[in-house]
């Protein structure tokens, strides 16, 4: 990507909720040549403003299909091979969503700028043998979302990155399945340069131990969601952590991914908090 494109990327990641940038930048695409990128960028936001499923909808996911089989075929996006990328999304035509692998990525992880410089949101996999490494990796300014979750990464990696400066615009992290412990989860929600969380996505063992929230009092009053996986027993002592944590922080939202169904406990609990406390997932 030469400077003159960059500059219009940077725009778009500049305004991210504005078409016009978007727009703009396509038909500067099809003054190079380049007809069917911008018209993907077109089709895409126009389905943004449609209803999912509505007949219009349905019209432009076809032309969104034939678009991405093209550009595909004339290896528009033969860059992502590079970099360890797993796995990648368009959103309004912009490729912002990425998985790696992070054991290949890191050995080249100066081309991920060059090749998608639009990233916004972030699933890595493989990344405990290297963690190091990738706290050092530039893009990290760039994302808004992160998710670590699956990777093993224990409490002293969490207390790791509640000290790297660039994540200072990250607004989820998904920390699920990493065994944090109530400490990582501290760390992570006093950090300075995490200052803008919003949902964080953890584990009940996390969350809270031995009678006692992870953290206490105005540490909490950052976010607005909250995602937890619970595996185990539930009772009365854990509606009364959650009755603490709603009661500290009235604006958040919590999420529980449950082993089973709703005890007596929770649905008093959802009762008790209408439209603050969902089940979205009984294993």
């Amino acid at each position: 990507m030469d400077k003159s494109e960059l500059a219009f990327v940077e725009a778009i990641y500049a305004d991210e909720q504005s078409d016009a940038p978007r727009l703009i930048y396509a038909d500067w695409l099809d003054e190079q040549g380049r007809a069917d990128r911008a018209s993907l960028i077109r089709v895409q936001c126009e389905m943004a403003r449609c209803q999912e499923g509505s007949a219009n909808f349905l019209k432009l996911k076809q032309r969104e299909s034939k678009l991405i089989l093209s550009l595909d075929a004339a290896k528009e996006f033969a860059g992502l091979k590079v970099a360890g990328i797993r796995a990648w999304k368009l959103r309004r035509g912009m490729i912002e969503v990425l998985t790696l692998n992070a054991e290949r990525h890191l050995k080249n992880a100066n081309r991920l700028l060059k090749h998608v410089p639009s990233i916004r949101e972030m699933k890595l996999n493989k990344l405990r043998g290297v963690f190091a490494a990738f706290l050092e990796v530039k893009w990290l300014e760039r994302l808004t979302s992160l998710n670590l979750s699956d990777n093993g990464l224990g409490v002293t990696r969490m207390l790791q990155l509640a000290e790297v400066s660039g994540l200072r615009n990250l607004r989820t992290l998904s920390v699920r399945n990493n065994k944090i412990t109530p400490r990582g989860a501290r760390a992570l929600l006093t950090s300075p340069h995490l200052s803008q969380l919003r949902r964080l996505e953890l584990n009940q063992e996390d969350f809270a131990r031995q009678s006692e929230l992870a953290v206490e009092g105005s540490d909490w009053e950052q976010l607005e969601e909250l995602y937890m996986i619970i595996s185990a027993p539930r009772g009365r002592h854990f509606r009364q952590l959650l009755t603490d944590l709603l009661d500290i922080n009235h604006r958040c939202k919590i999420e529980l991914n449950l082993q089973g169904s709703p005890d007596k406990d929770l649905d008093e609990l959802m009762s008790r908090y209408p439209g603050r406390v969902e089940v979205v997932s009984s294993w």
